[in-house]
């Protein structure tokens, strides 16, 4: 792995820390103060609530990998992607676990994912031990991030490396990135019927294994 790729997961990780004690703070006081409004402090502490959680993701994602099981994942994800609109249906063995590695792509890739549901819908993720792992996103105009079959094209060799990405390209370019990184094969498979299609991870650390 890059020096440059540590560093930008190590920043992240000292980031979510930072923010995230903050944060677990505020939950935590906004759960025993109460308050006289009530409407306003339960949108407060749902609030915090739901950063917390989004910091713990962010943490997992960006900040350098952790193994993770099934159950972790879908702890980690379900109801955050696409802003609260995506919802994370998960086929996996229930007692399999992903190196850290691993998981990170897995973790950026059902991001990316959340980024083809505009108007959300559902995350699906599915694999075995022979095929890896898939994702498919399914809702009223879902599209893979233009950027995503740039980069694809890119690491296979069949297109220049696309410009410099802003703030909204960046996912896809992390996924490329990390996927490379740990030995992992991103592709898109695209059906005869209208859709999205699906994304493929191949690679010996992502086929789930028992814990």
């Amino acid at each position: 792995m890059g020096a440059d790729l540590v560093l930008a997961q190590t920043l992240c990780a000292r980031l979510c820390h930072d923010l995230g004690g903050a944060v677990g703070t505020v939950a935590g006081a906004l759960e025993l103060a109460g308050g006289d409004d009530r409407e306003a402090f339960a949108v407060a502490l749902e609030t915090a609530l739901i950063l917390r959680r989004q910091l713990r993701l962010c943490r997992a994602a960006y900040g350098g990998g952790i193994g993770l099981g099934v159950r972790e994942l879908i702890e980690l994800v379900d109801g955050l992607p696409a802003g609260g609109r995506a919802r994370l249906e998960v086929a996996l063995p229930d007692d399999a676990e992903f190196p850290p590695g691993a998981s990170q792509v897995l973790l950026v890739a059902i991001l990316v994912a959340g980024e083809a549901l505009p108007r959300g819908g559902t995350i699906r993720v599915a694999g075995d031990a022979r095929t890896g792992v898939a994702l498919l996103p399914e809702g009223r105009n879902a599209a893979w991030p233009k950027r995503l079959a740039a980069e694809l094209a890119a690491v296979a060799g069949h297109g220049a490396a696309p410009p410099e990405a802003g703030p909204r390209e960046v996912l896809p370019v992390l996924l490329a990135r990390l996927a490379h990184a740990a030995g992992i094969g991103l592709s898109l498979a695209l059906g005869a019927a209208e859709g999205p299609g699906v994304l493929l991870l191949e690679g010996p650390s992502l086929r789930p294994r028992a814990g």
